[in-house]
Formats: C-alpha cells, structure tokens, sequence
C-alpha cells in the first residue's frame, strides 16, 4: 500500500513541477527561424570522419602487429614484405581521405539558423516543451532544505 501511495505521490509532483503530462502529449509548434541548430552536413561529414580513423586504427594496429616469425627464408621475406607494403599504401590512402574529409569538414559550419536546414531536414518541437525546461532550471537554482545543511543558500545568496 505504501508504494502505490509514494508513486502517486511521484507523479503528481513532477505534474506538477516538470509538466510531466505534455512529455506524452504529441501537439507540436513551429520553431522560431533565428533558432541555431545542428548542421546535418556537418554531422553527416563527422560520422565520415570517425568511420574513417576508425578504419584507419584498425589498420595501423594490423601493420604494427604483422611481424615475420619462423626461419628467414626469401619466398617467407618476400610475401612479408609485400604485405606491409600494402598495408602502408592503404595506410597513406586512407590518411589523405581523412585529411580532405577534416578539411571539408572544418569549412562546413557546425550550427545553422533554422531557416537555412533543408526542407526534408526541418523539424518541430513539442508544444511546452520549453516551458517543462525553464520550469527544471528554475527549480535547480532554489536552494535546498537537506539535514545536513550542505545544499542550502548562504546569506548573500550563493550556494
């Protein structure tokens, strides 16, 4: 019985506090034009970027661990060589891949107004959702009432 009583306790508190209701309620609004977003490009050339060092570790740590084990004989030398001689030519490949990707990358810009986001890119937000935000900030800067005294507010304000 008491758990039932300290769950309805729960939800009526964040009702109340953080607008738990309009986190399940799917009306949306407009964004405003001037809001700066997340450019997809920029994302879309990040996640370029990553793939590639990725795939580039991976291959560094291949050259590195190829070592030549046995007896040293010509045909066994030869094979080891051109081995690591294709590993340093993907290697070189994949560096400058990497390099063009950081360049284009670093010239596409990170943040955009939301009027620049293609159509297919545009987006809404949920109605309240900014007013669920402002009401949690607003709630982190009030001072707390614990028993030890270790979150209260001092006498000139500060925490």
């Amino acid at each position: 019985m008491f758990s039932r009583w300290s769950q309805e306790n729960f939800f009526r508190y964040m009702r109340q506090h953080y607008s738990l209701d309009s986190l399940v309620d799917y009306r949306t609004e407009a964004i405003p034009e001037t809001t700066r977003v997340f450019n997809p490009a920029y994302r879309t050339l990040d996640g370029q970027v990553r793939k590639k060092l990725g795939i580039l570790s991976r291959k560094r740590a291949e050259f590195g661990a190829l070592s030549l084990e046995g007896e040293i004989e010509p045909l066994k030398v030869g094979a080891f060589e051109r081995r690591k001689a294709e590993l340093q030519e993907g290697i070189a490949a994949l560096q400058e891949e990497v390099a063009a990707l950081k360049a284009e990358r670093k010239a596409t810009k990170r943040h955009i107004p939301f009027h620049d986001l293609p159509e297919e890119e545009r987006f809404k937000r949920l109605k309240h959702a900014e007013q669920a935000l402002h009401r949690y900030h607003q709630d982190d800067r009030l001072p707390r009432r614990d028993g030890d005294g270790a979150n209260t507010a001092r006498e000139d304000g500060s925490l």
